[in-house]
Parts: structure tokens; C-alpha cells; sequence
């Protein structure tokens, strides 16, 4: 994976943050939601980018920029995936 580890950790937690926030207001998980978007005809890789784009407003812009700096959509996208599936992971263990 090209992101750092610590950016890595900034963006799973303003993930994490959106989602925490999103659960509350809605009343339904990340598995829920991503069983929506399949069901639909939605793709995954869809789904980790409006996680992704959602987590921009839990991260302190000067944060977001360095996040991004230099990394190309396939190395985010590499990054997306392995929060998804820790985040998926600790939702499950939570029940």
C-alpha cells in the first residue's frame, strides 16, 4: 500500500467518524448500507469512495491534502478496501 501508515489511520478514522455519525442518524450499519448498494446494482467500489468522500468532513483539510499527496485513485482505492473491511469486522464483533 502506497498510503502511509499514518494517513492510512487519519482516513479510517474520519471514516469511522462519518459512519458512527451516519449509524445514529439512519438507524442501520455499514453492512446494511453496503448490502443496499449490491442490491441495487451499485458497486462496491462505489460504496468505499461515498465512505471516502464522507469522511472528508471528519478530517482537518490540511490533514486531507497531505493524505492525498501524491497517491494516485488506485492506491486510495487500496486503502478503501482494507478499511472497509476492518471497519465491517469490528461492526460484526460489536454484535
Amino acid at each position: 500500500m502506497k498510503m502511509t501508515k499514518r494517513n492510512y489511520e487519519y482516513l479510517k478514522q474520519g471514516i469511522q467518524d462519518a459512519i458512527k455519525y451516519a449509524e445514529q442518524e439512519s438507524g442501520e450499519s455499514i453492512e446494511q448500507w453496503r448490502q443496499k448498494y449490491l442490491k441495487v446494482g451499485i458497486s462496491e467500489k462505489r460504496f468505499r469512495w461515498d465512505l471516502f468522500w464522507m469522511g472528508k468532513s471528519y478530517i482537518q483539510p490540511i490533514l486531507w491534502d497531505k493524505i492525498l499527496d501524491g497517491l494516485m485513485d488506485d492506491h486510495i482505492d487500496t486503502a478503501l478496501r482494507k478499511i472497509v473491511k476492518e471497519l465491517s469486522k469490528e461492526a460484526l464483533n460489536e454484535n
